[in-house]
């Protein structure tokens, strides 16, 4: 008899996720809330299926990054051998869908060796379609707004709408949000009237603001253009490797039949992540033999802003009307006090599956939730930093401290308490705050141009300065501010030009500094070269002018006269307003302090207390996903924070789904929780709803309310305003 390779995980599975497991011959959606032991049950699933004779080459697992295949892999090959966990197709939605289109490229139009269009080809693509348009729709020329139109085509295409067909589906959709306003504006229910397809329509892009619709119809405009750009050169980008398989099986039995072939049971982790499109293509891939499983929690769906929806949880039985579904709602993390704040927050958002976490393990309540009130963020900050020390104490060598937070910005403080109590820690899918370009950047202006009128400074300075500017060889660390900030933003000052001012700055030692130098040597410059080290050296003036100020406020100040604020202001980074974040809370920092050395010896410290195994653990709610750990605080709990203002704003407007996607996103935070969670909110503004709604879910004497104690905090104006 052929041995099980299910049985023995079987056994580990409770009632609840053995019946999910087990059911592999009919479309079947498992509800996994957090902590419910979500991969445990999806490598049963496999077992179940090997055992039942599927062959491995036919069963893919498609997840919702490729280190979680990597991952699910390894966890493969520890239950079933090396031989069949590298047959089962394992991979992200895209890898697997590319496989499918690298099998038949003529589908979109591409050769058999197309290419994979990176980020500089799409840009560019995207830059001469709109050129190309007879109508002047967006100017080409501006990085930022162009950036916003390509962040709305790839929404569109993730809608799964062609190209054909863009400008009339983005008229559908906005005729069917019109209709939602006027009936909210007659008190009748949102859409309950509409077609289920406009209903649909209706809910999506909560954050389409009006500001947005020009740069939505000129997406969908020059997709068609932007298109066949692509098909020319014989690239696909990112989103077509889905997108052109969907439209064939839509509408060419042939290759339907021959991408369903390709696998017979498909398993969907994370479902709820999902876009329209990666929905759609599930549903035709898994339609001939009806085997797929979904697995996820819609209460976690909070990758709205790349396309990622719930209609395609919520409407899974919709579509599949024998479809099993199975709650897993067994919670082996949490603690009960935990679980039912969590249970009390998620029950606020309305577009949800009902279903309510229970602990899975016997015993008390737990700790009690901690709500720490502070006059600043920095009072909060060092108030977590004590609380973190002594948790740290209790929890000995194997404890594990989570600080959590909406936005990158919010760490600043954080850190600079952590580093002032001397508790190492680890940023998770993010730098420090001073490794963070723009933070060395304006560091680099702020060193070049004091030394500037203070040649002594050079030897006032901490050794580490370099390393903090960020130069890995530079004895000098004037010299490597000035190689870091001369042509950023640009000012024709390449390599040649700053090489040949440097070498005339070290023949001529009676040149006062670089910036003179860069004056000096203008018969060895040429054109914008020449004019870039005048401009440059000019700035010099206008440091001069401020001088007397505040140390922040003449930072803020030369930024802005350098063009630096304008570079960010107007890029097309997707990250450059979490710059101009990061650089008011540099600002904050540096108006504390009086000297320039006190600054980059602030800065030497933190860097050194950065530590990648470290047991705190610094991120954002979205990075905490799938990650847990004995002690959580949730930092900064705002309205404005959390939830943004960019919800806050959709909100106003009629749209409510930003605001669940922002509930959703703090019910992830909260349930990373083992052992015991705490809170902190500041007197700045208005504590954030999310909190009294975890706090609805309790009992009194389950909460512990503290005062974090005054310290001297920076000034709390911001910079920008004073500056300006």
């Amino acid at each position: 008899m052929t041995k099980s390779l299910a049985a023995p995980l079987l056994e580990k599975l409770n009632g609840e996720q053995r019946a999910a497991a087990l059911e592999t011959e009919r479309p079947s959606l498992v509800l996994s809330g957090a902590g419910t032991g979500k991969t445990t049950l999806l490598i049963a699933k496999v077992g179940v299926c090997l055992d039942r004779g599927y062959e491995p080459h036919r069963i893919a697992i498609s997840t919702f990054r490729a280190t979680l295949a990597q991952e699910f892999r390894v966890r493969a090959q520890q239950a079933f051998g090396r031989r069949i966990a590298q047959l089962l197709l394992m991979g992200t939605c895209h890898s697997l869908m590319g496989r499918l289109l690298r099998s038949r490229p003529e589908v979109a139009g591409l050769s058999e060796h197309y290419e994979i269009a990176d980020e500089a080809a799409s840009r560019r693509a995207m830059t001469e379609a709109v050129e190309k348009f007879p109508q002047r729709l967006v100017d080409p020329s501006d990085r930022k707004q162009m950036a916003r139109v390509g962040k709305w085509l790839g929404r569109v295409k993730a809608a799964g709408v062609p190209p054909a067909e863009a400008e009339a589906w983005v008229d559908e959709l906005l005729q069917a949000k019109a209709i939602v306003r006027d009936q909210e504006g007659e008190g009748a229910a949102d859409g309950e009237d509409l077609e289920p397809e406009l209903r649909r329509l209706a809910a999506m892009w909560p954050d389409l603001g009006g500001t947005e619709l020009p740069l939505v119809r000129a997406a969908a405009a020059v997709y068609p253009a932007y298109q066949k750009i692509l098909r020319d050169r014989d690239l696909a980008d990112f989103t077509d490797l889905i997108l052109w398989p969907v439209l064939a099986m839509r509408k060419d039995a042939g290759a339907l039949s021959d991408f369903q072939r390709c696998a017979s049971t498909w398993l969907v982790d994370e479902y709820q992540d999902s876009s329209d499109l990666q929905v759609e293509a599930f549903d035709l891939l898994a339609r001939r033999h009806r085997r797929l499983a979904a697995i996820g929690d819609d209460d976690q769906s909070i990758y709205g802003f790349s396309g990622a929806t719930t209609s395609g949880i919520l409407g899974f039985p919709d579509r599949w009307p024998d479809a099993q579904v199975f709650r897993l709602i067994r919670n082996y993390r949490c603690s009960p006090i935990v679980l039912d704040a969590a249970n009390a927050l998620i029950e606020k958002n309305a577009d949800r599956f009902a279903k309510r976490l229970v602990s899975g393990h016997r015993g008390k309540r737990g700790e009690n939730i901690v709500i720490a009130s502070a006059s600043s963020r920095e009072d909060g900050a060092f108030w977590a930093a004590g609380f973190i020390a002594d948790w740290l104490e209790e929890l000995g060598d194997d404890g594990t401290v989570f600080v959590l937070y909406r936005q990158n910005w919010q760490t600043r403080v954080l850190e600079e308490a952590l580093v002032e109590a001397g508790i190492s820690y680890g940023l998770v899918g993010d730098v420090s705050f001073y490794e963070r370009q723009e933070i060395r950047d304006a560091l680099s202006y702020l060193l070049l141009f004091s030394a500037s009128a203070a040649p002594e400074l050079g030897r006032q300075l901490p050794a580490a300065t370099s390393a903090v500017i960020g130069a890995p060889r530079a004895d000098d660390a004037v010299v490597a501010a000035w190689e870091r900030i001369a042509n950023m933003p640009v000012r024709g000052l390449g390599k040649k030009s700053l090489d040949a001012i440097h070498e005339f700055w070290v023949a001529n030692p009676e040149t006062e500094d670089l910036l003179a130098a860069g004056l000096e040597a203008s018969s060895s410059l040429k054109g914008k070269a020449a004019e870039g080290a005048a401009k440059l050296a000019d700035l010099r003036d206008r440091w001069l002018e401020t001088s007397g100020k505040p140390l922040g406020d003449r930072l803020w100040a030369l930024l802005r006269f350098s063009g630096y604020l304008s570079f960010w202001e107007t890029h097309d980074d997707p990250s450059s307003d979490q710059r101009l974040k990061n650089l008011e809370e540099l600002a904050r920092v540096v108006d504390g302090m009086t000297t320039i050395p006190e600054v980059f010896g602030h800065a030497a410290l933190s860097l050194d207390s950065v530590d990648a195994e470290a047991k705190v653990r610094l991120m954002t709610f979205h990075a905490s996903k799938g990650l847990e750990a004995d002690i959580c605080l949730l930092a900064d709990m705002m309205e404005g924070i959390a939830p943004t203002k960019p919800a806050l704003v959709a909100e106003e407007q009629g749209e409510g789904a930003l605001v669940q996607e922002e509930r959703r996103a703090a019910y992830v935070a909260l349930t990373r929780t083992i052992v015991q969670a705490a809170v902190i909110v500041n007197d700045v503004g208005q504590t954030s709803r999310f909190l009294d709604e975890m706090l609805d879910g309790v009992e009194d004497h389950e909460v512990e309310r503290v005062l974090a104690p005054a310290r001297g905090a920076r000034k709390s104006r911001r910079p920008r305003d004073a500056a300006e």
